[in-house]
């Protein structure tokens, strides 16, 4: 499987506008939408989840911080074969047109992992 890069880091916040806000003030971070920020090629994206969703059960157990860290890779099949041959859970998503792959934390010493072939 060959990642190119970081697509975007996914912090959660009760506030998603007001955490934008306070790295826009400090680091002095160009707007890449609404509730992102754009450093380089990756974005880090500020979201107030929907209790019951995955990233709102992080901000439930985990509090406000980064939830999520999502790599681009090559291509999202030969990522979930390698997944797979090594024995790695997951779970596969094609949610709003937008494919991925979810790795089970547990196989990644803790932090979540999502796997996408597109931006």
């Amino acid at each position: 499987m060959k990642v190119s890069r970081i697509r975007n880091a996914t912090v959660v916040s009760p506030d998603a506008v007001a955490a934008q806000k306070t790295f826009t003030d400090l680091f002095s971070l160009s707007a890449a939408g609404p509730a992102a920020l754009a450093i380089g090629e990756s974005r880090i994206e500020f979201v107030t989840p929907a209790g019951g969703t995955r990233l709102g059960e992080a901000l439930a157990t985990s509090g406000e911080g980064m939830a999520e860290i999502c790599l681009r890779v090559a291509d999202l099949g030969e990522a979930a074969e390698t997944l797979r041959k090594a024995g790695v859970a997951f779970v596969e998503e094609d949610a709003d047109g937008a494919r991925g792959i979810h790795v089970d934390p547990g196989a990644a010493h803790g932090v979540r992992l999502t796997l996408r072939d597109v931006d």
